[in-house]
């Protein structure tokens, strides 16, 4: 682990993959120490985004996580393999992205890795001889991407507050409070991810004020009508949608 001999050690690297399979997200950014000790009497944090780099899946890689996501019953093997190899594909994602920024792993303070979810599982159920019980699952060993990167890794975002009865989502309304609350100005932001969520924010809201919820598709239901209707992975720069008349009766 490198972390305490961090160069710059306020820059963090950020991975994402996303339900829609396509590509791993990892952006480099530098969040002001200052700014963040400031933060409760100043308008915005700082955050700096440094680099961006997008390493898309490769085609087997993508059918198998599409498997593990949607079958009732898995090869455990493949199961465990699966969770090794994609922090594989992480490190090599973490390497590119470096060498764009022109960064080395010693100028990372850590990792933020949300990993692939498989199965997000929040309401209790009963299974064989289990009681009710909540669960939810994301691939890509973070243990295993500290080792090949040689970068501290903070994963597993979802399990705790499932554990405590949350819903383990959405997960963005706490940067959201941390970087965009106002002392005079109330704010809704809007995440179109895979499932889309929005965060309310009002003015000099503490962190209890904070109000935040999916509601509804977004990229997966869009990737997928893409996908069946006109053979292309997703809607590029929404070109097909913003050519297309709304249906205001469907819509209400």
């Amino acid at each position: 682990m490198q972390s305490a001999s961090a160069t710059h050690p306020d820059i963090y690297l950020g991975i994402m993959t996303g339900t829609s399979l396509d590509a791993i997200d990892v952006a480099a950014c530098r969040f002001s120490l200052d700014s963040m000790r400031k933060r409760p009497e100043s308008e915005h944090a700082e955050v700096e985004v440094i680099e961006f780099s997008s390493s898309p899946w490769p085609k087997p890689m993508r059918e198998i996580l599409m498997t593990l996501a949607t079958a009732t019953d898995v090869s455990m093997d493949l199961l465990a393999r699966t969770h090794f190899a994609l922090a594989e594909y992480y490190a090599n994602a973490v390497r590119d992205c470096l060498a764009s920024a022109k960064l080395t792993y010693k100028d990372i303070r850590a990792i933020g890795l949300h990993g692939q979810t498989i199965r997000h599982l929040p309401h209790p159920t009963a299974i064989a001889e289990i009681p009710d019980i909540r669960a939810t699952f994301q691939l890509g060993s973070g243990s295993a991407l500290a080792a090949r990167s040689q970068i501290d890794v903070v994963s597993d975002f979802r399990s705790a507050d499932v554990a405590l009865g949350g819903q383990g989502a959405p997960l963005v309304p706490m940067f959201d409070y941390a970087f965009l609350r106002s002392k005079t100005t109330n704010r809704l932001i809007v995440n179109i991810g895979g499932i889309s969520n929005v965060t309310w924010i009002p003015h000099s809201a503490a962190h209890q004020d904070v109000l935040a919820f999916d509601c509804g598709p977004g990229n997966m239901l869009m990737d997928a009508v893409t996908r069946k209707y006109f053979g292309e992975p997703f809607d590029r720069k929404g070109d097909r949608a913003r050519s297309g008349i709304i249906d205001k009766a469907l819509l209400a």
